[in-house]
């Protein structure tokens, strides 16, 4: 084996491994989705293009928690054709609930 060759083999094997999970967020009707219903964290969230509406999450295992004591922060999503993606790296003590309102599509990465 060159020195190339195993140049190539450790540079392979030194990509970076994403170990989020992933859920999407989407439609035009209101309502809440349970993103997970356990601690942990809430890593980003990606907005797709063309999309408006509001997002608000919450520290919550069901849609019952979502009340203002359990607020994380709330999106306005209203970024016309630009994706854009929003790093949140938020610690997560019972679980993530997304309260959608307007057309959304949002994916949002957490472990």
């Amino acid at each position: 084996m060159t020195y190339v060759n195993s140049f190539v083999l450790l540079f392979k094997y030194m990509q970076p491994v994403s170990l989020y999970q992933y859920t999407r967020v989407s439609g035009t009707v209101a309502g809440s989705a349970v993103v997970s219903a356990r601690a942990g964290s809430l890593a980003n969230i990606v907005i797709g293009s063309n999309k408006e509406g509001t997002v608000t999450f919450y520290d919550a295992a069901t849609a019952a928690g979502t009340n203002a004591t359990n607020l994380i922060f709330n999106i306005n999503n209203n970024t016309g054709s630009i994706p854009t993606n929003i790093d949140v790296n938020a610690n997560i003590k019972n679980g993530i609930v997304a309260f959608k309102g307007g057309t959304t599509d949002l994916t949002v990465m957490w472990n």
